[in-house]
């Protein structure tokens, strides 16, 4: 394996090494030590947590050493989702030239119907919290409203009733 082009301490403090390339296979290796780089806001979040993602990975094993990997459908949507979550300049157009040599080489066999239903997880996963906390907001709203238009009439009523 040769190193890539930059300095192994390039990678220093980041979530994963230096990528090797295998001349004889013609193939990258990125090995990653988590799902985040540390000083990202999600790297502590337990839904990516070693626990949280170990069933979604498939072990294979490298020379003596077993890794883990990602099948080519979640690859593909974590690819593109850490593309889409934020345009990192030193990492540039990689992402999708990643996302289209996956495409390229698996388009025969990627089922698709698992990659929209892992996206529509993803998309449940980032959007549910905050529609959830505007529904919550946004009715409460409504319901203060609804109270002084409707509400407050009806309890002058009452009370002019009881007296």
């Amino acid at each position: 394996m040769n190193p890539a082009f930059e300095p192994a301490d390039a990678f220093a403090g980041w979530h994963h090494s230096m990528p090797f390339h295998c001349l004889r296979r013609g193939t990258w290796i990125d090995v990653h030590s988590s799902v985040y780089p540390p000083h990202h806001p999600h790297a502590q979040d337990p839904l990516f947590s070693w626990e949280a993602i170990i069933s979604q990975l498939s072990p294979v094993t490298v020379g003596q050493q077993t890794a883990y990997v990602m099948n080519h459908e979640l690859q593909l949507v974590f690819t593109s989702a850490r593309w889409a979550e934020e345009f990192d300049p030193a990492r540039g157009l990689y992402p999708i030239l990643d996302a289209a040599l996956l495409i390229g080489m698996h388009r025969d066999t990627l089922d698709w119907d698992r990659i929209l239903g892992i996206a529509g997880c993803l998309y449940l996963f980032i959007s549910l919290p905050m529609k959830t906390q505007q529904f919550f907001v946004g009715a409460q709203i409504i319901g203060v409203i609804l109270y002084v238009i409707y509400g407050s009439g009806a309890a002058e009523k009452a009370r002019a009733v009881k007296a």
